[in-house]
């Protein structure tokens, strides 16, 4: 690539398309594999990060029920937080 086409590259942002020449798109064509790959991943990802949402949001579930559980009824839940309060 001479000199002008190189700048030419340049300004335009990878698009390029030489005189006599086919339109090319340098920084799309470079990207396309690492593009590809980066949407495999990211499905992956997506997947996973509901997976602990879901795992997460059911063990905070069970830690609270477990908490109301250990503080009994209504009455000693009333003095537990009342005696908790005033610390």
């Amino acid at each position: 690539m001479k000199g002008q086409s190189i700048c030419a590259f340049a300004r335009k942002n990878g698009s390029h398309k030489p005189k006599g020449g086919v339109y090319h798109n340098w920084n799309s064509e470079l990207l396309e594999p690492v593009v590809k790959d980066f949407n495999k991943s990211w499905v992956t990802f997506e997947r996973e990060l509901g997976r602990c949402r879901d795992d997460c949001l059911a063990r905070l579930v069970k830690l609270l029920d477990d908490i109301r559980n250990d503080l009994g009824g209504e009455d000693e839940r009333q003095r537990w937080i009342y005696r908790f309060s005033r610390c």
